[in-house]
């Protein structure tokens, strides 16, 4: 796929993910009420440091033995490096004191490469890696999601292909 369909695709499920941040004035004050900056900026640490280790783990795997699972361990490292530095950058943004407004953005760019994370991942790696490495860092995304108003299945139902592994 060409660079311009790759932008394409991302911009068709960057579309998809808009309903997300058109909630409700009523529904905007209730979560700001529920809104814990300190607890959003730890668990975008944590999700940094998990992502961290799981990244390592996979650098340290064997490579793939075809060309197609190399290319998807290529691309899972890569989602993963996306991964932490969007946690890290949302981190630095929280622990800077921006609001929950401002960093909604960064946390909604999680949610598409934790997306496309699964879908590299989907069908080669172990599933006792997954569940080691991978759940934990779901579980922090998740928290983090929920404080910001929404479910992890709203950010997966929103984008294409999660049940399909990524085409070549």
């Amino acid at each position: 796929m060409t660079r311009l369909g790759y932008l394409a695709v991302r911009l068709f499920a960057l579309a998809l993910l808009i309903p997300w941040a058109g909630q409700s004035s009523a529904q905007e004050d209730a979560l700001q009420d529920h809104w814990d900056q300190a607890r959003a900026t730890r668990l975008a640490e944590q999700l940094s440091k998990q992502v961290a280790e799981a990244r390592a783990s996979l650098k340290g795997a064997a490579p793939g033995t075809t060309g197609r699972t190399r290319k998807q361990q290529y691309r899972l490292e890569d989602d993963l490096r996306l991964i932490r530095s969007s946690s890290r950058h949302l981190a630095k943004q929280l622990a800077g004191g921006k609001s929950r407004d401002e960093t909604l953005p960064t946390a909604r760019r999680i949610g598409m490469f934790v997306r496309d994370a699964r879908v590299s991942a989907a069908g080669w790696t172990p599933p006792a890696w997954i569940k080691e490495k991978l759940d934990p860092a779901r579980k922090s995304l998740g928290e983090l999601a929920e404080l910001y108003g929404v479910s992890l299945q709203e950010v997966y139902r929103g984008t294409p292909g999660v049940a399909a592994p990524a085409k070549e």
